[in-house]
């Protein structure tokens, strides 16, 4: 997929258990893809990952639902813990 665009049109096709996403995109930027999704109630773990941090920026994402916000270059271990917290938080049922 090439930017916000791509991936909101293939939402309903592809299933997914994670999502890696950028904020600054061609398009539709990850800012509104996370605001789609909120809308949309979809389930997905999303974890951002940016280069352009900004004052406010970490706590917008996740108002939006994001469960993670990494800056670049990012570190892997910071990585892989948010993807092993992000996929286990897919597990738990909600109550």
């Amino acid at each position: 997929m090439s930017g916000g665009a791509d991936l909101l049109d293939a939402l309903g096709s592809h299933p997914l258990d994670c999502l890696l996403l950028d904020l600054q995109m061609e398009g539709v930027n990850g800012f509104e893809v996370l605001e789609v999704l909120l809308a949309l109630q979809h389930p997905v773990p999303v974890i951002v990952i940016t280069a352009h941090d900004e004052p406010g920026t970490a706590g917008h994402v996740r108002d939006l639902g994001a469960v993670a916000y990494l800056k670049k270059p990012v570190d892997r271990d910071a990585l892989f813990a948010s993807l092993s917290a992000a996929l286990t938080h897919r597990e738990i049922p909600s109550p």
